[in-house]
């Protein structure tokens, strides 16, 4: 029997390139890879970016409220009348490892960047001078109730400008948890990297574009620090604090009622957004920021909306306490106010009498 041996080594040879990709193929392949690559590379850089800088504002303030602790337990150092916020800074210092502190005149020393990118109600970026900080009213607060601004930076590189309160009581025995009232002011999370923004917008899918300047306590710089679809929420939210009712009503040009009181909430919440241009939310805007809480968006408009589940992350970068807590909004009922209360899994209409303690508030821009 006679065998054609190089037939045989052809057709083998040919069967092995056949197994083979061609250049074409290969391309085709490299190319597919790099479209899937542009199109969710800037995405996964976004998530990661934001995960990075949550938890940079994570360790910030966790610096900060340690430090603040150990000042309050060890000299009562929030029950002490002080000259200047300078001098607050200098007590706090022993206890929080700062590189330096800058007095309000020279408060530009302790920022790294002149200008800071601030969001307007149009959209728009307008820059402000931090030079320009130096006055309360700069920074949105009142110049009865602070002592005038100063900064520091952390021994990390985080700057600080903050302004301390002129009639401040926290108790030494209770351990904070959060930055205290007696302080407001806002830091640079990014360190002396851009793009140091003063803004935080959320979009129709319900994305955070987190700003590196964060504030706290009733600090706004411009027009909108929250931006959503419905609002723009001017002055972050803060724990209210009460005043005398006749405030309000003079403000108001509201006739005066019997249910006037020397401690009213919901007055003291009215002034700080009276004093920012802005207005208290209405009940519909208390709705729909549980969109923005809540993991399953509710748009539901009922008064009571329950088997909900809040995203503590999203409620801690919008600034707001963790759940439960209360918000007023601008609708004053007699003796009371109407608000909202969010809990772990519920959204619901919330009456409180004016006087209550601990109602949290924000601001936001009228049309």
């Amino acid at each position: 029997m006679n065998y054609n041996l190089t037939n045989l080594s052809v057709k083998k040879n040919k069967l092995e390139f056949n197994k083979c990709f061609t250049l074409s193929e290969v391309l085709i392949a490299l190319l597919i890879i790099g479209v899937v690559a542009a199109m969710t590379l800037p995405t996964l850089i976004t998530t990661i970016n934001a995960k990075i800088r949550s938890h940079q504002v994570q360790v910030i303030e966790k610096k900060l409220i340690n430090g603040l602790n150990l000042l309050n337990s060890q000299e009562n150092g929030f029950n002490v009348e002080y000259e200047s916020t300078e001098k607050f800074l200098l007590s706090l210092s022993k206890y929080l490892k700062m590189s330096s502190v800058c007095g309000t005149d020279d408060i530009e020393n302790c920022y790294p960047y002149k200008k800071i990118n601030i969001l307007k109600k149009d959209g728009l970026y307008t820059q402000v001078d931090v030079s320009g900080l130096k006055s309360l009213k700069a920074l949105g607060l009142n110049e009865n109730d602070y002592l005038a601004p100063a900064g520091f930076v952390l021994a990390d590189g985080t700057s600080f400008i903050m302004a301390y309160k002129k009639e401040c009581f926290q108790d030494p025995d209770v351990e904070l948890t959060s930055i205290p009232s007696c302080i407001a002011g806002f830091y640079d999370s990014n360190g002396d990297k851009l793009p140091n923004k003063f803004e935080i917008i959320i979009d129709d899918k319900y994305n955070i574009n987190e700003s590196d300047i964060r504030s706290f306590n009733g600090i706004s710089l411009g027009e909108c620090a929250i931006r959503t679809k419905e609002m723009c929420i001017s002055v972050l939210p803060f724990e209210s604090q009460g005043i005398n009712s006749s405030w309000y009503f003079d403000a108001s040009g509201t006739a005066p009622t019997p249910w006037s009181y020397s401690s009213d909430s919901w007055a003291g919440a009215y002034k700080v957004c009276h004093e920012h241009s802005s207005v208290l939310p209405t009940e519909e805007n208390l709705k729909d920021l549980a969109k923005y809480l809540y993991i399953s968006h509710p748009t539901s408009k009922g008064n009571n909306v329950y088997n909900l589940n809040i995203d503590n992350n999203v409620v801690s970068k919008l600034g707001f306490p963790s759940a439960p807590f209360e918000l007023w909004s601008d609708r004053r009922i007699s003796w009371t106010a109407a608000g909202r209360k969010y809990t772990s899994t519920s959204s619901t209409f919330y009456q409180p009498i004016l006087t209550t303690k601990g109602i949290w508030a924000f601001c936001i821009k009228g049309e």
